[in-house]
């Protein structure tokens, strides 16, 4: 097969998640493959606002996600001449026949039972997402979990699914830690509210703790559908509103300046592919406690402290541990530090180029 000219879907270039990780390993793809051209699909103003190399064809594709629309246009706007798609998501087009990369981050789909979601919407996802991982010559992801659980889940061969754990960027590292702005020290939480983000047990644990800790509880994310998609959240944190903050969406500056100066990251998700947020932490001094999951495992180490993310009282109690012990907390800074050095974005983009050097080879 020969490959000399490449197409990638880059819609999500800028969503949060998705989007860090096309920003910091796409372009070095691109630049490491200079000899061959790189077709690019996406918002075509956003993606010319970034200074590729000269082997780049921007060609504007706007459609929405998960659309009808997507997968009849997505066959037609692909060049005639691409040899190979890189598809950075489980969304690929079903009516391409070509030879066919993803990037699939996590099998959630797969894994959370349908009644747990709009029925509908599962059951595409989870078509769209056997189609992407079944027609792919090469899976890439983002942890040994979600490579075990595409194989457990799906019998994909895992010779074709390769690893490369994200990175930290290297700003999170020169942060500095000390004090904070806000009028009462805080704890922070970083992500959205959605249900498997498990944003409920950690309000829980926070209505226990009430008085015995000074901090508030400050949310960073995206705060859209929390008050319709949860009223039992809504009705916990109604009992202390002047200890919970929402921030919604910040800029990444502004986020890094959260983290930085809070003084301690509650991480409860009962799923993840990865888990950026707490080494995000952990590499500005932040100590963290994560839910006891396998991927948070893998990825955190000892470097974090752990509890059952289905027992807000276990949680309530180490996190007033935490914040009354200052030895427990430094060690778990002092780990976090060396745990964050780990996770490097050069060793990410490595994985990536070698894999599709292997590929093309």
């Amino acid at each position: 097969m020969l490959i000399e000219n490449i197409t990638i879907d880059l819609r999500l270039w800028n969503v949060s998640g998705i989007g860090t990780y096309l920003q910091n390993v796409v372009p070095e793809v691109v630049d490491h493959f200079s000899e061959k051209k790189f077709y690019l699909l996406g918002n075509a103003e956003l993606l010319a606002s970034v200074r590729w190399p000269e082997n780049v064809v921007i060609i504007s594709f706007d459609v929405p996600l998960y659309s009808l629309k997507e997968q009849l246009y997505a066959p037609l706007i692909i060049p005639k001449d691409s040899h190979l798609l890189w598809w950075p998501h489980w969304n690929a087009p079903i009516f391409y026949s070509g030879p066919l990369v993803t990037t699939i981050y996590d099998a959630f789909h797969l894994r959370i039972p349908l009644s747990v979601r709009n029925i509908l919407q599962n059951t595409y996802a989870r078509l769209f997402f056997k189609n992407a991982a079944l027609r792919s010559l090469m899976i890439l992801t983002i942890s040994q979990f979600s490579k075990d659980e595409m194989h457990n889940l799906m019998g994909i061969d895992k010779n074709k699914i390769h690893v490369a754990h994200l990175g930290v960027n290297d700003e999170w590292h020169k942060l500095a830690s000390e004090g904070t702005e806000k009028a009462l020290p805080y704890i922070i939480y970083v992500g959205n509210v959605k249900p498997h983000k498990n944003l409920k047990v950690l309000v829980k644990a926070f209505g226990i703790l009430g008085d015995k800790i000074s901090h508030k509880l400050i949310i960073v994310g995206k705060k859209d559908g929390f008050i319709t998609g949860d009223t039992e959240i809504e009705e916990l944190c109604a009992a202390f509103p002047h200890k919970v903050e929402f921030t919604g969406w910040v800029e990444d500056s502004e986020l890094k300046n959260y983290v930085a100066k809070a003084e301690l990251m509650i991480f409860p998700s009962l799923y993840e592919g990865f888990g950026l947020p707490p080494i995000e932490a952990m590499a500005c001094g932040c100590p963290v406690l994560c839910s006891d999951i396998n991927v948070t495992r893998e990825i955190c180490s000892d470097a974090a402290g752990y509890f059952d993310p289905n027992d807000h009282e276990e949680l309530a109690s180490l996190i007033q541990t935490i914040l009354g012990e200052p030895n427990k907390r430094e060690s778990l800074i002092e780990k976090g530090r060396e745990r964050a050095k780990e996770f490097l974005w050069t060793d990410c983009t490595m994985k990536t180029i070698d894999k599709f050097s292997d590929l093309i080879a």
